[in-house]
């Protein structure tokens, strides 16, 4: 698979090689979503307009969690920028 950002070939990561993607060179981390959308993790949380659970406020600007990804959760979620209340999806 090939980094969307500059070209180069990235390898598949834990917990899924076929899924989860690092790009050595750029630094990204990408994932395959359900739909086929490659998408950088990272940036992910930057467009998600949902509002928090706890606070009732946006969650653009939140950072997003893969599954997996602190070693622990078994969803994604979006941590709110505002209470830091973690919005499962």
């Amino acid at each position: 698979m090939k980094c969307p950002q500059c070209g180069r070939k990235m390898k598949g990561d834990w917990p899924d090689k076929e899924v989860y993607f690092n790009c050595e060179f750029c630094g990204d981390r990408f994932v395959i979503e359900d739909d086929g959308e490659l998408v950088n993790v990272f940036n992910r949380g930057s467009n998600n307009h949902g509002t928090c659970i706890n606070c009732g406020r946006s969650l653009a600007r939140g950072s997003y969690t893969a599954p997996w990804e602190d070693g622990d959760n078994s969803e994604g979620f979006v941590t709110c920028p505002h209470c830091g209340c973690y919005n499962y999806k």
